[in-house]
């Protein structure tokens, strides 16, 4: 896990890089409560307002997921996700393993498909929510700002 995991309710929220998943444990007993496909690496810490759950993936993605069931209500797609200059991006929006090549096999792979993987306005970052606007930043350069 590199990112630091919200609580609220008795609920802790959490991402994982290695097996992309997002999760949500019952902070009591540690029970997994349910766990949604991120698709790609998760970095950022999560934001909880509501009923929703926000994070931000490694394929420009940001994920809004019901707090309770773990169903994605929504996403977000950065303009270099949408763009997907190297054609990194499989129909469904996760990483085409086919085109990644070898990711971990020595650290310059891992240094250009890191890089590679910036293209696609990867979401590194934690959102932020303050009066109902939802802010994050990616790789792309951008902050986004939704309503």
């Amino acid at each position: 896990m590199n990112s630091t995991p919200a609580v609220r309710d008795g609920v802790v929220y959490a991402g994982t890089s290695d097996t992309h998943r997002f999760f949500a444990l019952d902070a009591k007993t540690g029970r997994l409560l349910w766990n949604a496909d991120a698709q790609a690496l998760i970095f950022g810490s999560p934001a909880v307002a509501g009923d929703q759950v926000y994070i931000g993936a490694f394929n420009g993605r940001l994920l809004v997921i019901d707090a309770r069931s773990g169903k994605v209500a929504w996403s977000f797609a950065t303009d270099g996700s949408k763009d997907d200059p190297l054609k990194l991006l499989d129909a469904a929006g996760g990483f085409d393993r086919s085109r990644m090549g070898r990711t971990f096999y020595n650290f310059l792979d891992m240094t250009v498909n890191l890089w590679r993987m910036f293209t696609v306005g990867a979401i590194l970052s934690s959102p932020v929510i303050d009066r109902g606007v939802l802010y994050v930043g990616s790789a792309d350069g951008c902050i986004y700002a939704l309503r």
